[in-house]
């Protein structure tokens, strides 16, 4: 039995500030130069280096495939003050039977540091709670990456410990903070 949800198409959330949207065709340029950003490569999943084929098919391919076999969700976010695109956010199924999935999110510099990547990830738990029958959201955040650790805490994220040389990054095994936060009214 699955008790995650899965809906028909992807949403199109907002809050007033930023904005989730499914990627377009359109957007392979602005995330393949976000993705050159030495931050957004120390700190994420994306490759290294990241060429333009990455960014063609992880929007042509990748995400709709996850979208399709109920996997995953990847938006782009959007700073709905200038209009532009922000960065990106998404959720991963880790353990669709417990209800369990994974979290993920990037800025671009310019958009770092206005309180953007929390009210993303407060916006995407929302939904996959109320919405999609989660029960619990985690984040895998590098015992480094002081900015996310902060984003989880404000979004209502707990740290539950470190996972002690849980990736390898860019030649280094990297201790990683175990945060979570579970829906609203479920049993603890």
């Amino acid at each position: 039995m699955t008790l995650v949800t899965w809906p028909a198409s992807p949403p199109d959330l907002a809050d007033g500030q930023v904005r989730l949207r499914p990627f377009a065709a359109d957007d392979v340029d602005w995330v393949h130069r976000s993705c050159q950003d030495p931050d957004i490569q120390r700190w994420t999943r994306v490759p290294v280096p990241y060429g333009r084929h990455h960014a063609t098919s992880f929007i042509g391919e990748v995400a709709p495939a996850r979208w399709r076999t109920g996997t995953g969700y990847h938006a782009a976010i959007e700073d709905l003050a200038d209009g532009e695109p922000a960065g990106a956010c998404g959720l991963e199924v880790l353990d669709a039977a417990s209800a369990v999935v994974a979290a993920g999110y990037w800025l671009t510099p310019a958009h770092r540091g206005r309180g953007l990547a929390t009210r993303a990830l407060r916006l995407l738990s929302a939904w996959a709670f109320t919405d999609m029958g989660v029960v619990r959201i985690e984040l895998h955040v590098d015992v480094g990456n002081s900015a996310s650790l902060s984003v989880g805490r404000r979004s209502g994220f707990e740290v539950e410990g470190v996972l002690r040389q849980k990736v390898r990054r860019l030649g280094e095994q990297r201790d990683m903070v175990l945060l979570a936060k579970v829906r609203p009214g479920s049993s603890t």
